[in-house]
């Protein structure tokens, strides 16, 4: 079998957690296996992929609707289940639906750790938007009722 398409099965569990230049002939994505990751040096939880060549990339929620990659990861992370295909393009089964892949050559790395300032982690969130309260995912994207929380539990647990 194509060894760029074997390796979506192997990757399975793996959720899909960043991308860039998902207009481009090159194709970067970040893939969270924490407990495969663990057991490679150095420490971490994801393997960074380049897909090179990318001819196609497409997303498609279980209703056929089709989406771009960035704007599903928006949702949530899609996490990887498995392959059918045996040749480009690629049709990957996901927790939220269908990725649809054709690229020449893929390769892999994982990030090391690197020594990092909290001053200047401050300072890099700050800059991309991601300061304080109002910067938190979950509050920007899902905007849900503020939880009243003067009202006691009916739930009394056991004692």
């Amino acid at each position: 079998m194509d060894q760029r398409i074997e390796i979506w099965n192997l990757l399975h569990d793996g959720d899909i957690t960043a991308i860039a230049g998902e207009n481009s002939e090159t194709l970067t994505m970040m893939v969270s296996i924490p407990y495969l990751r663990r057991r490679l040096q150095p420490l971490g939880d994801s393997f960074v992929l380049t897909l090179s060549g990318l001819n196609r990339l497409e997303f498609h929620d279980f209703d056929g609707t089709a989406s771009s990659l960035q704007e599903t990861l928006d949702i949530g992370s899609p996490e990887i289940i498995s392959t059918e295909s045996d040749a480009m393009p690629v049709s990957v089964s996901t927790s939220l639906g269908q990725l649809i892949l054709d690229f020449e050559s893929i390769s892999f790395a994982w990030i090391p750790v690197n020594s990092l300032s909290t001053s200047r982690l401050i300072e890099l969130l700050t800059n991309i938007g991601m300061s304080g309260r109002e910067g938190r995912v979950n509050d920007r994207l899902w905007p849900l009722a503020e939880v009243d929380r003067s009202k006691k539990s009916s739930y009394r647990g056991s004692a």
